[in-house]
């Protein structure tokens, strides 16, 4: 693998994306379908210059998900009626 990582390193990259997404699932059927960040606030958590070097792909995608979340309409529950976004079947939501 390039980059200096490993396919050690990439599964356990996967295994917290995966913890994630699960995570964010399970959450959908108790947790508010109110979205908690508006525009303004996502793209000041999001926005920003890009850094001179790299950083670790972990970090990376810890400091995403922690700026991204509060932006997130929890629209996977049957509860949302917001907009139509369309459904998924759980394989396509895995393809993804």
């Amino acid at each position: 693998m390039d980059g200096g990582h490993d396919a050690a390193h990439l599964a356990r990259l996967l295994q917290r994306v995966t913890d994630h997404a699960v995570g964010y699932l399970t959450s959908t059927a108790h947790g508010s379908t109110a979205v908690e960040a508006s525009a303004v606030d996502l793209r000041a958590a999001l926005g920003g210059d890009l850094p001179a070097v790299g950083v670790d792909p972990a970090e990376l995608l810890e400091r995403f998900v922690t700026a991204a979340e509060p932006g997130l309409a929890r629209s996977t529950s049957g509860r949302y009626f917001g907009f139509v976004t369309g459904g998924a079947f759980p394989v396509a939501v895995a393809t993804e």
